[in-house]
C-alpha cells in the first residue's frame, strides 16, 4: 500500500476523548475546543492525499487538551509542535513502506541470479516468500518458521530478506532518517519555544500585578 494511503496506520488511534470532533469541547457544554477565529488563523491542515483528516483532528485535539493554549501566539506555536510530530510520524511510516517495497525488489534480484532459465522454480520461491510474509503480517511468527523450507534451503529467511531490503534502499533510508533527526530537533525547539513564551507571559503578568499593588 502506498505511503500516502496509510501515513499513520501503524500508530494508535486517538483515545475516546480525542475522537470527538475538534470543534467540540468535552462534557455536556458545547463550547468549541478551538475558537472559530483561531481555527481560521491556523489555516488548512497540511495533509497529503489519502491522509486521514479525522486522525489529524483527533491528534490536534489531544494536544489542545494537554497544553491548553491561551492566545494566538500559543495556538500558533502549538500548531507548529503538532504538525512537526505529524510529519515525523509520516516520514517514519514512509521508511517502513520503503523497506517493505525494497524487500520485494531485493528478493526479485536474488531470484534473477538463483533461478536463471527456470521460471517454475522462481514462481515456487515467490509463493514461499509470499506465504511467509503473509503469516508474518498477521503475527503468526511460529507458523512462519514452517514455511521457510524452500527459502532456507537456498540461504534465505525473512530476516535476511529484510537485511537485503535495507541494503537495497540504504541511501533512501539514510536520507529519510536525516529528515527524522531534523524534525526531532525542530520539535524539541518548538516545545521549548512554547514553554518559554508561556513562562515569559506569566512573568509579565506577575510584574503587572506587582506594579498595580504598588500604586
Amino acid at each position: 500500500m502506498p505511503a500516502a494511503d496509510r501515513p499513520l496506520a501503524a500508530y494508535p488511534a486517538p483515545d475516546e476523548r480525542s475522537k470527538e470532533p475538534v470543534r467540540k469541547a468535552q462534557g455536556a457544554a458545547s463550547k468549541p475546543l478551538i475558537p472559530e477565529e483561531i481555527e481560521m488563523l491556523l489555516g488548512p491542515r497540511p495533509l497529503l492525499l489519502g491522509e486521514c483528516s479525522d486522525r489529524y483532528d483527533g491528534m490536534f485535539a489531544s494536544f489542545v487538551v494537554e497544553f491548553e493554549p491561551d492566545g494566538i501566539i500559543e495556538w500558533l506555536l502549538l500548531r507548529d509542535l503538532h504538525d512537526l510530530t505529524w510529519e515525523l510520524q509520516r516520514i517514519r511510516c514512509i521508511i517502513v513502506d520503503l523497506i517493505d517495497t525494497s524487500r520485494h525488489d531485493a528478493f526479485n534480484k536474488e531470484l534473477d541470479l538463483l533461478c536463471v532459465g527456470d521460471d517454475e522454480f522462481a514462481e515456487q520461491m515467490r509463493d514461499a516468500a509470499a506465504r511467509a510474509w503473509s503469516l508474518e503480517a498477521i503475527g503468526k511468527a511460529e507458523l512462519v518458521q514452517t514455511t521457510h523450507g524452500l527459502l532456507s534451503a537456498h540461504g534465505m529467511s525473512l530476516d535476511s530478506l529484510k537485511a537485503r531490503a535495507v541494503r537495497h534502499a540504504i541511501n533512501e533510508v539514510s536520507a529519510l532518517e536525516k529528515i527524522c533527526a531534523s524534525l526531532e530537533r525542530r520539535r524539541f525547539r518548538a516545545l521549548n519555544e512554547f514553554h518559554a513564551y508561556r513562562i515569559q507571559l506569566r512573568h509579565l503578568a506577575r510584574l503587572s500585578v506587582s506594579r498595580m499593588q504598588q500604586v
